[in-house]
């Protein structure tokens, strides 16, 4: 597995003129115009397109295991928050009370076999998320420019680790975003803490659902590549400023679809499937240009301590000097 630094000192110098001072490798502008172009040189929208296609694969057996749980605990309730949502998201009423509707007749008639479905679906999950946990090593590796070293079984093996974390961490995101209202203040209820909980809970559930995405950002930034980093950090510029990307790019889609597109008349029932595809894909993108801003801002603090400049993407290599003896 090659390290930051291997890399780094294989790299050949650079002509003089062709790379920013050190003293201006870390400011603003041209940290984003470098990441911008990386990201566009790199292909990052065909990746991108992968990493939906495996998000997709696991998100409906994710939906299953998420409705296996509420069928344990009884709580029918959340099909109506979620209706409630996707109307505030701009969702049309018709869309929301198919979505209510089969929720809740989902949750209701799963029952007895409700133990069983949580199995299945949370396997099918797994596999599916270690897919997409896979893609995004892929794509990370050509965002650090690294060599896949690691074998088949290992790295197998640490796709089905870290998407179970990431899983773990995006279902306290997904709780944190829908559990509300009525159903928080039965929880919270059950457990002593009532009206007061619940009014901590308002306040604080939206912070924990953004800083546990930037965590779930950090570690699939840290360990989906065969890159081995220099130290851990639970969040980095990279992970902050992707999902900074995500929600303002979510919200813009979201006002984008309520006011004009027409999806459904289109499309009809494949209206809401076709929308889904799309949020997947502005949200693989904004994961990947955090990736890229992270390995942007690690080459240039690179330059910054002496080490050879990080490459300028697309420039042509310098000619090769004359043999010495």
């Amino acid at each position: 597995m090659s390290t930051i630094a291997d890399r780094d000192s294989e790299r050949p110098a650079r002509e003089p003129g062709t790379h920013d001072d050190a003293d201006g490798a870390l400011r603003p502008w041209p940290v984003l115009v470098r990441t911008v172009r990386s990201y566009l040189d790199h292909n990052m929208t065909d990746h991108a397109a992968s990493l939906t296609y495996f998000a997709m694969m696991s998100l409906f057996p994710s939906l299953l295991a998420g409705i296996a749980v509420l069928s344990l605990v009884g709580e029918v309730g959340l099909a109506q928050d979620a209706a409630d949502y996707l109307i505030d998201r701009g969702a049309d009423a018709s869309t929301a009370e198919v979505v209510r509707s089969t929720l809740a007749r989902m949750i209701e008639t799963s029952g007895g076999a409700a133990g069983f479905a949580l199995l299945l679906s949370f396997g099918l999950a797994l596999n599916g998320a270690s897919g997409a946990f896979g893609s995004a090593g892929r794509a990370l590796n050509v965002v650090w420019a690294a060599n896949e070293d690691r074998g088949f079984v290992r790295r197998k093996a640490q796709d089905i680790a870290m998407a179970l974390v990431v899983i773990l961490l995006f279902a306290i995101v997904v709780i944190a975003m829908f559990l509300g209202g009525g159903i928080a203040d039965d929880l919270l209820g059950t457990i002593g803490l009532g009206e007061t909980g619940a009014a901590i809970w308002s306040i604080a559930r939206f912070p924990l659902a953004i800083a546990a995405a930037m965590v779930g950002y950090s570690i699939i930034y840290a360990y989906a590549p065969a890159v081995e980093q220099r130290r851990w950090r639970w969040i980095t510029v990279g992970s902050a400023a992707g999902v900074t990307i995500w929600i303002v790019a979510s919200a813009a889609f979201a006002v984008y679809i309520r006011n004009f597109s027409s999806y459904g008349a289109a499309y009809g029932a494949f209206g809401a499937a076709i929308v889904l595809l799309l949020w997947l894909y502005v949200s693989a993108n904004a994961f990947l240009l955090g990736a890229e801003l992270n390995a942007t801002i690690e080459r240039s603090r690179a330059a910054g301590r002496g080490g050879p400049p990080p490459p300028m993407v697309g420039a042509p290599e310098p000619p090769a000097g004359p043999d010495r003896d």
